[in-house]
């Protein structure tokens, strides 16, 4: 029994623990106030064999009126070789969540969703559709893609290849006889194909809205679109890419229309078959989509209005609602998190003009947060830029808390947040977030995506997986691996370990093609405020003969900064394991100590091997530990160092009419009439196995483009495909550009220097480079104007794509680089 503590709405006892034996012991933990039973509430137990492994748990506590004390109590069975034991408890005044979550008991409090409820009937309309009766009501496949969606019953799914990942109800009846439009998936299906949906053409009335129920679910998903059509052109206006749980979730678009158009939602194929695809419950309403201030019953994405956010009346600027690009160059998002796109909307504060260390702030809606002693505020921030300041949240009531804060560059990507609130039964809870201005205009900082839910968020960088997400970690945006981990449900013979059977989550690397064998996928925890040391625990399974390693680093998060001079970067490789790890069915838990002087990330790294690699329940605590296993320690090359382009400090590097990433167009540069053949603009695979990129370099993704030469027929050896830029006046500049050259026939790429008819070759490379985007930078000071050509040669074979992306061309001299072979993404 612990001492007494004080009255409290939220405590967190952690503690390490052990039952062994073949007996049905158990380890109870109950909450005992002063006017209880004898023993108390029971809030935590487990009977589950943890063999001689010492196992991470926690339990939420809230007694708001009554001192209380902690009672652990252990349950012998009839083996006399059973044994419970508890270590290093910690008595911790913050709420969590109880775990592991099978674990939990007499818990009250509202599990996190992502899912406002809804509270209203939609008036129906002659477009809605719920697929029932095997009806595409007035809908209809689309006559440009690949190939068609499906109507399907899901109660005839079961025997399907992807049985695992296929819904078990439809959202129609909540039953598995009820229907819904299901992508089919198949091996003879290739990435990036499309089945598209069409809508009968629509009279506008301004602003429509389109709802519909939709399931992204299995570790291969490339995602669901929303076209808004009006005669031959297409606009993106809405999208969803990777798993997103095994629920069904709500989208709501809203289309400005001034003439008669369609809607169109459309499926893409993603880099394999395991994965499902499905949508339910079409309406469309002639009316502007529903929207509401921001409350625990009601979600903020910025779409419609501001939610009822407002600008603190002593700003000296304000934040403001905007889409796609900001003003700045090297700063800021390019789209929205919502809808991915260029259309979505945030909120953001603009950095130029500004007096470095200047605050903007915006408040929340006042709310009642009375249903539970504390509430979990989830958010989506975006942080790019070399000189980036500072976002802070604060809780306002009866004076001004600072709840949470993250400062320098995050990289050019959107990251989840999680922030328990305390709220208040005698009073109404304001949040406010404020913006701190960096050194330089390269500091915009945006949020999207707003949520509120009763209930505690759990601790920093912790994830069970079992709501179908990463949680606050994300795949590697940086172009530094190849390929991406994803959240699957038990499969292959393998049960979760967070809840013990094969309807539990957790993350999986396994084997397909294209990927080879030392392919990487890396997963990047939130940031970490620097000088703190944690213990890192999650359980690991890596089964079969040759599975091939897993490895833990930490990486200060300057190291991902997205722009010119971002300085050395050091990443510390602090725990690997290679081979398998025991039989294939068992997890094993796993610990190391992490820690760095500056801001930093954790990473997951696995290596591809023949077999799968799974994680699962990653948990980090304070203070240090033990690298567990010990051989995971043994052997370490301790640091590597990522060379990155060194600018000094306070240099800008303004964008000139001859860069390129190669998103909207060529830009400024052309095809060459002369050669044989042209250059591809393109994004994700080259559709060749084996050849060419899977991401842009831009964007580190799927969905960024770039620019390739297709090896394949009826392209011939030595055939050349040529980029001209537009002429450029005389003088000395900074030629860089990304390129990868990948596949067991790649031949030969060549930049030259074209004066009046004189080609000047300026860089050749020759030969498969591998798959990760290098990069070059070459001076050059031509005495009259020129222009440059980009070569491609192709090889013996089709297995010869070559890429390029994100070419620049300051004025001055080229910076010193890192030498041939290292990832210069900066």
């Amino acid at each position: 029994m612990t001492p007494s503590h004080a009255p409290t709405r939220s405590r967190c006892i952690v503690f390490y623990y052990s039952i062994e034996g073949r007996g049905p012991s158990t380890l109870n933990v109950y909450m005992l106030t002063s006017n209880g039973t004898a023993k108390g509430q029971l809030r935590w137990s487990s009977s589950v064999l943890t063999t001689r492994d010492w196992n991470y748990a926690r339990v939420s506590l809230s007694s708001p009126s009554d001192s209380f004390k902690v009672v652990f109590e252990a349950v012998l069975g009839a083996s006399t070789t059973g044994m419970i034991s508890i270590d290093d408890v910690v008595s911790q005044d913050t709420a969590c969540k109880s775990f592991p979550t099978s674990a939990a008991r007499n818990v009250n409090s509202q599990p996190l969703t992502t899912q406002p409820p809804v509270t209203t009937t939609p008036v129906p309309s002659v477009y809605d559709c719920t697929f029932e009766g095997l009806d595409f009501c007035k809908w209809s496949q689309a006559t440009d893609d690949q190939f068609d969606w499906q109507l399907r019953q899901v109660n005839g799914l079961g025997s399907s290849p992807y049985a695992s990942y296929v819904p078990t109800k439809d959202h129609t009846k909540g039953t598995s006889q009820g229907a819904i439009l299901l992508m089919p998936v198949s091996v003879s299906r290739k990435p990036n194909e499309t089945a598209g949906l069409i809508s009968p053409t629509i009279t506008p009335t301004r602003a429509n809205c389109l709802t519909f129920w939709y399931r992204l679910y299995g570790p291969e998903n490339d995602g669901l679109q929303v076209y808004y059509v009006t005669g031959s052109t297409k606009y993106l206006l809405w999208k969803r890419q990777g798993t997103t749980g095994s629920e069904w979730r709500r989208a709501m678009v809203q289309a400005t229309a001034v003439r008669p158009y369609q809607w169109e939602i459309v499926a893409v194929r993603g880099t394999y078959y395991t994965g499902s695809t499905a949508i339910d419950d079409i309406h469309y309403s002639p009316q502007p989509c529903p929207h509401a201030d921001f409350s625990p019953m009601s979600d903020c994405d910025f779409e419609m209005d501001y939610c009822g956010f407002t600008n603190f009346s002593a700003n000296s600027f304000n934040w403001t609602k905007s889409y796609g690009k900001t003003q700045s160059t090297y700063t800021g998002p390019s789209t929205d998190h919502t809808y991915g796109t260029d259309q979505g909307h945030y909120l953001y504060v603009e950095a130029s003009s500004r007096t470095p260390g200047s605050t903007s702030s915006v408040l929340t809606p006042t709310m009642s947060l009375t249903d539970s002693p504390t509430y979990c505020l989830r958010f989506f921030y975006h942080m790019y830029g070399s000189t980036m300041g500072e976002l802070r949240v604060h809780r306002l009531i009866r004076g001004r808390r600072l709840l949470w804060k993250r400062s320098g560059d995050q990289g050019q990507a959107w990251v989840m947040a999680e922030v328990s609130v305390q709220g208040d039964k005698n009073d109404k809870v304001g949040l406010e977030f404020e913006g701190v201005i960096g050194s330089s205009y390269r500091s915009d900082i945006a949020i999207d995506d707003l949520s509120i839910r009763p209930g505690p968020c759990d601790s920093p960088g912790a994830c069970s997986f079992e709501s179908g997400d990463f949680c606050t970690w994300r795949n590697d945006v940086s172009g530094a691996d190849k390929f991406d981990w994803a959240v699957t449900v038990g499969n292959q013979g393998i049960m979760d370990n967070t809840i013990g059977d094969f309807t539990g989550h957790y993350a999986i690397l396994y084997p397909r093609s294209p990927l080879r064998a030392g392919d990487k996928a890396m997963l990047v925890s939130e940031a970490f405020v620097g000088g703190t040391v944690r213990c890192f625990n999650f359980h690991y399974n890596m089964q079969g003969s040759s599975p091939g390693s897993l490895s833990v680093y930490v990486r200060p998060t300057n190291t991902i900064a997205n722009i010119p001079g971002a300085g050395p970067a050091t990443t510390q490789l602090v725990w690997r394991l290679n081979g398998q790890a025991g039989p294939a069915a068992a997890w094993y838990p796993a610990r190391v100590k992490v820690t760095s002087p500056y801001a930093y990330n954790v990473i997951l790294e696995g290596s591809l091997g023949q077999d799968s690699i799974r994680v699962d329940d990653l948990i980090f605590t304070s203070g240090d530990c033990a690298v567990s296993p010990s051989v995971a320690g043994s052997n370490l090359v301790m640091t590597t160092s990522v060379p990155r382009t060194t600018v000094t400090p306070g240099t800008t590097l303004p964008a000139t009419p001859f860069d390129c990433n190669f998103e909207d167009n060529l830009c400024g540069w052309s095809q060459d009439k002369g050669d044989q053949f042209d250059w591809t603009r393109a994004q994700g695979p080259t559709g060749s196995s084996n050849t060419g990129p899977l991401v842009d370099h831009t964007k580190g993704t799927n969905q960024g483009w770039y620019v390739f030469i297709e090896a394949s027929s009826p392209q011939k050896e030595n055939d050349t495909a040529r980029l001209i830029s537009s002429s450029i006046t005389a003088g000395q500049r900074c030629l860089r550009f990304f390129y990868t050259m990948a596949g067991s026939s790649v031949y030969q790429l060549n930049v030259y220097v074209k004066t009046g008819a004189t080609l000047t070759k300026i860089f050749s490379m020759e030969g498969e480079k591998g798959p990760l985007w290098l990069g070059t930078s070459i001076t050059i000071n031509p005495k009259t104007t020129y222009q440059i050509v980009i070569e491609g040669v192709r090889g013996k074979t089709w297995a010869g794509d070559i890429a390029i992306d994100d070419i620049t061309m300051p004025v001055g001299a080229c910076p010193e680089i890192s030498p041939e072979g290292k990832d210069l993404r900066p």
